[in-house]
């Protein structure tokens, strides 16, 4: 008898686990969802605009993996030079770190190549960093 308490036990104790880790699952995705929305870019069709009047370029469309192009960035920061990490979101294959230097007042411009992959569309995500605070990011898709 003490036998099957412990067995229910342990199975309630495994039914509430996989319930609590589902509802924070579904709240992390939610999460998201709405963040990936707020910063999305398609950069293949054309500039894009954000908060605070930051806008993100590109020197050649569409995007192209494993050719390299530019890309501008606007009214960021007014620093000499803003560090960025570059990774995939759907597929990691590890950071591509950029340096974005000053070209113009409030613009900054840094070359790219992205890596190919499998995939038919590649997420990516590009954090950019005033020394080891992340300031601002956006997600652009590149399609195979």
């Amino acid at each position: 008898m003490r036998k099957k308490i412990v067995i229910f036990a342990i199975f309630l104790l495994t039914l509430a686990l996989v319930f609590f880790a589902n509802k924070n699952l579904k709240n992390a995705e939610n999460l998201n969802e709405e963040n990936l929305t707020l910063s999305f870019c398609d950069l293949n069709s054309k500039k894009c605009k954000f908060e605070n009047n930051i806008s993100i370029d590109i020197s050649k469309r569409p995007i192209v993996a494993m050719q390299d192009f530019s890309m501008y960035v606007t009214n960021l920061s007014q620093k000499e030079s803003i560090k960025a990490k570059l990774y995939g979101v759907n597929m990691y294959m590890g950071e591509i770190e950029l340096e974005f230097t000053k070209i113009q007042d409030n613009t900054h411009k840094a070359d790219v190549v992205l890596s190919s992959c499998p995939l038919d569309v590649m997420l990516y995500r590009m954090d950019f960093f005033d020394e080891d605070d992340r300031i601002f990011y956006f997600h652009f898709e590149v399609k195979r």
